[in-house]
C-alpha cells in the first residue's frame, strides 16, 4: 500500500534568548488559546480561509500528513504548493515525510508546529524533535532535536508518550518521558520541557520542592493563562494525591499552589483555578472548587453540580474556553460517546451539549476554539473499506460548529465547519486503483 506523506527542508534563522523569559513576549507572541488543547485531539486550527489537520495514517505507521481544508472551494488538499508533486514523503514535498512519526499538532502566529520522532532502525535509535510548517505550504524547517534514545525495541516507541503540545508567547512545551529519570514503579518519569521557538535551545522545566524520582506519575495536567505555565506532580504510593504547581515563564519561578490535594483535574481562567477533586467515601457527587491564586481564598462550587452528577461521574473531565467551563464525562450514556456541560457564565448551572445530528452515529469530541464549540468525528479509512472508529480521537474527518454563546443561550445551530471525507475517499481510490 503506497502512502502519501509530506515535507521539505529549509534553514531557519536562530536568535539566541535566555530561557528565562523575554519581557516582551506578551506583546511579541500569540498567546495560547486556552481551549485548544485535550491530548486525545489535534487541535481544531483555523485561519480566515480554511483549517489545518494532521492526517490519520492508514496503515498505522503515523508519518507525517498535513492537510488543508479550504473554506472556499469546500475542498481539501496536501498543504504542499509545489506543482506536480506526488506527495509521497520525499524532500520535495512540503507537506509529508516517510521518516517522521508526527505526535501532536497545533498553530501559533501562522506557523504549525509539529512534535515527532525520527526513527532509525540501523542505529536501533529514536530522535524526538520539533517542527514549523508555514500556513502557505512553502516552507518545512526542523526547529530542534530535544532527546535521543533507544527505540520501540526497548519499549520507548512515540506512542509512550505524552501528546500535550502547547505553544505560548515564543515557547513550544512539550511533554515528554524522561528516560534519565526513574522511580521505583517506572524506567522513566514524565516531564516536561520548554523549547525556545527563536533559538531551538530547549531545557527541561526545573524542579522546585520535589523530587521527581519519588514521585509515581511524574508532572502532567498542562495549563496556560499569561506569564505561568501551570502542572501537577503526583507522589508515589499517595492515592488520590496531587500537588498543583505553577511555573512563571518571565521570572523562571516555581511556586505551590494550595489546592485541596485529591485534585482531579482542573483548569485557569483570570488567575483563578477551578478543579474537580476525587470524592471521598461520603461525597456522593462531584466536588468542585474555585482557588483564588491572588486571595488564597476557596469557593466550595459542588451544589452548583448535584442535580447533574452523582458519584459514578468522579472522572469528570474539564475545559475552558476563557469564558465558560466546559465538564465531559467519561460515563458511557447508553447509546454513544460522552456527555457534555457548558457551566453557565454565572455558574449556578449545567447546559447540556448535544453533538449535531449529522454526526450522532460517530464517536465525537468536544473541542474550543475562537469563540466556537466543535464536535469532531472520526472515520477510519481502509484500503478496502470505509468503516468508523468508536473512540476516533486521532483524526480530524469531519466537523460541525456553534458558536458557544449560542449554546450559552439554549439555542445551538450547527454547521459544517470542515469535511476531509471526499479527499480522505479519493486517497483511498488512489491507493486501489495502484493495487489493482
Amino acid at each position: 500500500m503506497k502512502l502519501y506523506k509530506l515535507f521539505a527542508l529549509a534553514s531557519a534563522a536562530a536568535v539566541t534568548l535566555s530561557m528565562a523569559g523575554c519581557l516582551d513576549r506578551s506583546e511579541k507572541y500569540q498567546d495560547y488559546e486556552p481551549g485548544n488543547r485535550r491530548a486525545e485531539l489535534n487541535p481544531v486550527m483555523e485561519t480566515d480561509k480554511g483549517y489545518y489537520a494532521k492526517r490519520r495514517d492508514t496503515s498505522g505507521e503515523n508519518m507525517l500528513e498535513i492537510c488543508y481544508y479550504d473554506k472556499e472551494s469546500g475542498k481539501a488538499i496536501y498543504l504542499c504548493s509545489k506543482p506536480e508533486c506526488s506527495h509521497d514523503g520525499g524532500e520535495f514535498c512540503a507537506a509529508t515525510h516517510k521518516d517522521i512519526n508526527a505526535v501532536d499538532i497545533t498553530m501559533s502566529d501562522g506557523y504549525i508546529y509539529i512534535k515527532g520522532a525520527e526513527i532509525s532502525e540501523e542505529e536501533d535509535m529514536l530522535t524526538w524533535k520539533l517542527y514549523r510548517a508555514n500556513a502557505d505550504g512553502t516552507e518545512f524547517t526542523e526547529v530542534c532535536s530535544y532527546q535521543k534514545l533507544k527505540t520501540i525495541f526497548s519499549g520507548r516507541g512515540p506512542m509512550n508518550y505524552s501528546n500535550d503540545l502547547i505553544v505560548h508567547r515564543g515557547y513550544a512545551i512539550v511533554e515528554f518521558n524522561d528516560h534519565e529519570l526513574s522511580s521505583p514503579l517506572y524506567d522513566y518519569m514524565p516531564n516536561i520541557m520548554m523549547i525556545d521557538l527563536e533559538s531551538g535551545h530547549y531545557k527541561t522545566l526545573p524542579t522546585a520542592d520535589y523530587d521527581l524520582t519519588k514521585t509515581q506519575r511524574g508532572r502532567g495536567g498542562l495549563y496556560i493563562e499569561d506569564d505561568y505555565l501551570y502542572y501537577y506532580i503526583e507522589p508515589q504510593s499517595y492515592t488520590n494525591t496531587k500537588y498543583l504547581y505553577r511555573y512563571n515563564l518571565v521570572t523562571g519561578e516555581t511556586e505551590r499552589i494550595g489546592t485541596n490535594t485529591r485534585l482531579h483535574d482542573f483548569v485557569v481562567m483570570d488567575g483563578v483555578v477551578y478543579y474537580t477533586t476525587v470524592p471521598t467515601d461520603e461525597q456522593e457527587y462531584v466536588p468542585f472548587y474555585a482557588y483564588d491564586t491572588a486571595t488564597g481564598e476557596e469557593t466550595d462550587l459542588s451544589q452548583n453540580l448535584n442535580s447533574a452528577f452523582g458519584a459514578e461521574h468522579h472522572n469528570v473531565s474539564l475545559m475552558c474556553d476563557g469564558r465558560y467551563i466546559y465538564f465531559v464525562t467519561s460515563i458511557y450514556n447508553g447509546e454513544r460517546g460522552q456527555t457534555f456541560l457548558m457551566l453557565s457564565e454565572d455558574m449556578k448551572r449545567l447546559i447540556p451539549i448535544e453533538p449535531p445530528q449529522e454526526i450522532r452515529e460517530y464517536g465525537t469530541e468536544l473541542k474550543l476554539s475562537n469563540g466556537k464549540a466543535y464536535f469532531v468525528a472520526g472515520i477510519r479509512y481502509r484500503n478496502d473499506a470505509v468503516s468508523l472508529i468508536e473512540l476516533g480521537w486521532e483524526t480530524n474527518t469531519l466537523a460541525y460548529c456553534c458558536p458557544v454563546e449560542d449554546i450559552a443561550a439554549g439555542n445551538p445551530e450547527w454547521t459544517l465547519a470542515y469535511d476531509f471525507t471526499e479527499f480522505e475517499e479519493s486517497l483511498m481510490e488512489d491507493i486501489k486503483d495502484e493495487t489493482e
